[in-house]
């Protein structure tokens, strides 16, 4: 007989200048290093120097999953994710992003955003599993795919 297990549960950690040797191990894997700036002592310094700026590392029973950050600006905030190279395609992306719509923290914004390369396929599904959508697959001068998720809208629910 099947037993029913359960994922274990996912926290948030604010994140600290402890977690950067995690993280900088993630980028000795070329696809985290294509897409994302490698997190560093000075990054760290500023989130914690901006109250506006929120950042958190994701761990399920004691291993580091994720890294999110949100910058909060005007009503909206801007996040970038990191999922641990090792972690992928388990669902962990998503399983962040809708726990940080229900952060306290981002209660202030009206909506979230997400400029991503629209090369990073695995990136821009991820975002659109839960409710951020685009209004134009045109890339920005940046290059980027803008997708939005406006906070309190049924498409953009959390679970």
């Amino acid at each position: 007989m099947g037993r029913n297990r359960q994922k274990s549960e996912l926290i948030f950690e604010s994140l600290d200048h402890s977690h950067l040797p995690i993280l900088k191990s993630w980028f000795s894997n070329p696809d985290t290093k294509r897409w994302v700036e490698e997190p560093s002592d000075r990054l760290v310094s500023y989130i914690k120097s901006e109250p506006q700026y929120y950042a958190w590392v994701a761990v399920q029973e004691s291993e580091t999953v994720g890294l999110v950050l949100c910058e909060i600006e005007k009503e909206v905030g801007s996040v970038y994710l990191v999922v641990n190279p090792g972690s992928r395609r388990r669902g962990y992306g998503r399983r962040i992003l809708h726990l940080l719509k229900r952060r306290p923290e981002i209660a202030r914004a009206s909506a979230l955003i997400a400029e991503i390369d629209p090369k990073n396929v695995a990136s821009l599904a991820c975002f659109r599993s839960v409710g951020f959508s685009g209004e134009s697959e045109i890339p920005s001068e940046e290059g980027l795919v803008r997708l939005t998720c406006r906070l309190g809208q049924e498409s953009c629910k959390t679970i």
